[in-house]
């Protein structure tokens, strides 16, 4: 059975400093997520839904100690050092 499903617009926060990522502790799943969430029809844009999830979700106010802007898109790779070796991956 092939049945459509509608289609939802969400966002998704990566946050960066440096060479760390921000994630959050999912505590009805149990894992790490990013930060993010459906569009909701009081959002002006995506980035405003950014800004909102930011708030609910990390308690931090727009434009406090943060600024978002919207990735574009395209691949992104970033090289990581393994502590273990030295070496890049």
């Amino acid at each position: 059975m092939n049945q459509e499903l509608p289609v939802q617009e969400f966002v998704i926060v990566i946050i960066q400093d440096g060479d760390k990522f921000l994630f959050q502790l999912n505590q009805k799943w149990n894992d790490l997520s990013f930060v993010g969430g459906k569009l909701e029809p009081t959002d002006s844009s995506p980035l405003e839904a950014a800004y909102r999830e930011c708030t609910e979700e990390l308690n931090i106010e727009r434009d406090t100690d943060y600024a978002l802007s919207i990735l574009g898109p395209g691949v992104y790779r970033d090289q990581k050092m393994s502590k273990r070796t030295g070496k890049t991956i």
